[in-house]
């Protein structure tokens, strides 16, 4: 990405929220999906209408 950010996303998954933390690699516009670094090397798969907060950390 371009400014490489570390970010806080706030997932609603079946009634529950989590917090997941990593940065941003890549957004798929087509399937909805953005895929976050969370460790070097490891990827979550996070669909964007589970989606509840972003929030950069500085």
């Amino acid at each position: 990405m371009e400014f490489n950010l570390e970010v806080m996303i706030k997932v609603c998954n079946k009634g529950f929220t989590t917090e997941i933390m990593g940065r941003i690699q890549y957004v798929n516009p087509i399937n909805h999906q953005l895929y976050l670094e969370v460790k070097p090397g490891e990827y979550e798969k996070i669909t964007l209408e589970n989606v509840v907060d972003v929030v950069v950390v500085k």
